[in-house]
């Protein structure tokens, strides 16, 4: 106790003391000369336990005196070393300091983190994290989310009084996700703008009610567009001249719900975000129902969107400071829908094509050209007659709706009249001028162009393999034939496994009737056929050929490759001048093809004269290819609405959807969370292998020379005649 007495003693006085010296503040010289020799370290083991405490206790006692502090109030000694502590040494020294005792490390860790975990876990942060997990490609669902909580916080443990505790890393807690209920609560509040319901708006006065709900255009679009000119910088869209003038592309389609499960959505986007409207996440849900395409409900709605159109171009909108205008330029749908939206009747129709008065009677000549000009025999449709022949139609229904003749036969009487008047229109366009704007969708055209000649090579092998009537499952078939030989290039060259499977099963199921044979290409499939087709013409090739096979070998050989070239060159983002000339060339030259020696569809007609003139278009307004009107970008939008609805009832679907969908692609986004999983698309329809030397350019292995044995043939010599005279000159 005296000793404890004499030491504050000591230290009062070196407080007194004025000489400004440190060395005798608190120790005798004497004393300070021996510390110096054995000064304290954690590290050195050296050092007695017995001067480490006397060390100890002088050290607080002096902390005490100095910070005013109390033998029952010691706080002030210790937020005066802790001061010290943060003033005159830096954090790292401090922090390595204190890992050299881990009992304390580990109490401070502990400590700290728990309590900024805990308040960590209730902010806003936190649950917009815990929002970003949950629409981690798609929505996870309720027990997804709670797995992945579980997994990502917790780790069980063999307990009897609880299965899991909280994982720990040096004693600290794992900031944990907001429990699922806690969730929905908030997804539920979040303010997701008006939806109003397609069966109390547009099914009043219709007795077929119809599950779904739509937006209003008039308030949506200026609501995307700040959404937009928040998100990205205004250098960063492409205005097209016009700064601040938003290009709508608007069109629907039938949503991915089952074969049996009929709906309909409507999408929406703007060009000018560039190659980002090829994906999902820039293509945005208006109208989602369970209905067809074509009913009562779709056609007010289209209705309602015309009057909308019509409001919204006429006037300029204040978002975010600025006045912006919106302009609906394009029309991305299919042929159906297209059908729907012109008032005409479907493809199967005499006049089968909505851009053009061309019929099946006069798409295979070779005199005729597309165009606007009055040299073209082919124009497209003018809007006043198509008005005019609608109200000869409406007569003519008016006049068989009193005669006792069958529905059938009035039918017949209607299209037969519509054919007379050479035209395909029956009612007024839904969307009135509008149809105008509508231009050729790639897409679904290099889908159905690849099936189609696909197709002629299947059938041709089946054909060349001269199968007897026995043969009635392809197990049975020769390995040796052309058509088993085409089958396993399919699998083991082109990378098409699920189409060849498919044949097979059609073989089994036909015996091979070439009328039932029905393949829908999908994207990739086109791309792997454009690729790989001289493999599979390759296949079907035998040593004894006749000249009449070995042609025809030639002419699918020529055909494919002027529609892959054409296929290239219209399915471009960016092209120039030059490349539309080329495009020109190769769209002539298969439709020639096809016309001269296989034969002439809709599609192959449409490839050989629409493509080329809207390609052209589209650049002339635009600057851009024929992809700004793909519906790339609205095909994969229906696998992510079919994600949306997977949690949900058929009742219930299409209002999930369209909280699922703002919420994870404009509420999220606004925030920083950037759910973009999209990749630059590196991928070509001409194969990388043909900038080999070792390939020629339509993709077959060289022997010898810079051409394959088909290109350089003298067969392919006679078709490029054939094609360039238009007139066959030579016998297949």
């Amino acid at each position: 106790m005296d000793e404890t007495v004499a030491q504050v003693t000591t230290l009062k006085e070196g407080l007194q003391n004025n000489t400004g010296q440190s060395n005798g503040a608190f120790v005798s010289d004497l004393s300070l000369g021996r510390r110096r020799k054995s000064p304290t370290n954690m590290e050195n083991g050296e050092m007695s336990i017995r001067t480490k405490r006397r060390r100890v206790q002088e050290t607080f006692q002096a902390a005490i005196e100095i910070n005013g502090g109390t033998k029952e109030n010691h706080h002030p000694a210790l937020d005066g070393m802790v001061e010290t502590l943060d003033t005159k040494f830096s954090k790292k020294v401090v922090a390595s300091a204190i890992c050299k005792k881990p009992a304390l490390a580990k109490t401070v860790a502990s400590k700290f983190h728990s309590d900024q975990c805990a308040a960590y876990e209730k902010t806003n942060e936190n649950m917009l994290r815990s929002v970003d997990v949950y629409y981690a490609m798609g929505v996870m669902g309720k027990r997804k989310y709670i797995k992945v909580r579980q997994s990502t916080s917790f780790k069980k443990v063999v307990s009897k009084f609880k299965k899991s505790t909280r994982i720990k890393v040096a004693n600290c807690k794992i900031p944990v996700l907001v429990p699922y209920y806690k969730l929905v609560q908030f997804l539920e509040g979040v303010d997701i703008g008006n939806l109003y319901s397609v069966e109390e708006e547009l099914c009043k006065d219709s007795q077929n009610k119809v599950n779904g709900f739509f937006r209003d255009l008039k308030e949506f679009l200026p609501r995307l567009a700040e959404f937009y000119l928040k998100v990205y910088k205004p250098e960063e869209f492409n205005w097209f001249g016009n700064p601040f003038t938003f290009k709508v592309a608007i069109g629907g389609d039938g949503a991915p719900f089952g074969k049996y499960d009929q709906s309909c959505a409507w999408l929406v986007s703007f060009l000018n975000v560039g190659k980002r409207f090829l994906s999902n996440e820039d293509n945005f849900l208006i109208f989602g129902a369970n209905c067809s395409e074509s009913c009562e409900a779709v056609k007010k709605y289209v209705a309602k969107l015309v009057s909308d159109i019509k409001y919204l171009e006429g006037r300029a909108f204040k978002v975010n400071g600025r006045d912006i205008k919106f302009e609906v330029s394009e029309l991305p749908n299919d042929m159906k829908m297209l059908c729907f939206l012109g008032g005409e009747l479907s493809n199967s129709a005499k006049y089968f094509s909505s851009f053009a008065n061309v019929s099946y009677d006069n798409m295979n000549s070779l005199k005729f050209t597309f165009g606007l000009s009055e040299g073209n025999e082919w124009r497209p449709w003018d809007y006043e007659t198509r008005v005019k022949v609608v109200k000869q139609v409406e007569k003519l229904k008016e006049k068989l709706s009193k005669s006792k003749l069958t529905e059938s036969t009035k039918r017949s009487k209607i299209t037969s009249f519509i054919a007379e008047k050479k035209s395909r229109q029956e009612f007024s366009p839904r969307i009135g001028k509008l149809i105008n704007k509508a231009h050729v969708e790639p897409l679904h055209l290099k889908n159905n162009a690849c099936a189609l000649m696909f197709k002629h090579v299947l059938l041709f092998s089946i054909q060349r393999s001269e199968l007897s009537q026995s043969i009635n499952e392809f197990s049975k078939v020769s390995n040796l034939s052309p058509f088993a030989r085409l089958i396993s290039s399919l699998k083991c060259q082109c990378n098409m496994s699920r189409l060849a499977k498919k044949i097979m099963r059609w073989f089994d199921e036909s015996k091979g009737n070439a009328k039932s044979f029905d393949y829908r290409f999908t994207g990739q499939e086109s791309r792997r056929f454009l690729h790989n087709f001289m493999y599979m013409i390759s296949a079907i090739e035998g040593e004894n050929d006749s000249r009449q096979v070995s042609m025809k070998l030639h002419i699918f050989a020529f055909a494919i490759l002027s529609l892959r070239n054409a296929i290239s060159l219209y399915s471009r983002f960016s092209i120039d001048e030059a490349q539309i000339n080329a495009l020109d060339r190769e769209c002539s030259n298969f439709f020639i093809c096809c016309a001269l020696y296989l034969e002439v569809n809709p599609t192959v007609w449409t490839i050989g004269n629409v493509v080329p003139v809207h390609t052209r278009d589209i650049f002339q307004k635009y600057g851009k290819g024929l992809l700004i009107n793909s519906m790339e970008g609205r095909e994969a939008k229906h696998l992510a609405i079919s994600r949306y609805a997977t949690n949900s009832t058929n009742i219930t679907r299409w209002k999930s959807v369209f909280r699922h969908e703002f919420v994870s692609l404009i509420w999220l986004r606004e925030r920083g969370c950037n759910l973009s999983n999209s990749k630059k698309c590196t991928e070509t329809y001409i194969p990388k292998r043909v900038s080999d030397f070792a390939y020629c350019y339509c993709g077959l292995m060289l022997t010898d020379g810079k051409e394959c044995k088909y290109c350089k043939h003298q067969y392919r010599m006679q078709i490029v005649n054939s094609i360039q005279q238009k007139k066959v000159t030579f016998r297949v």
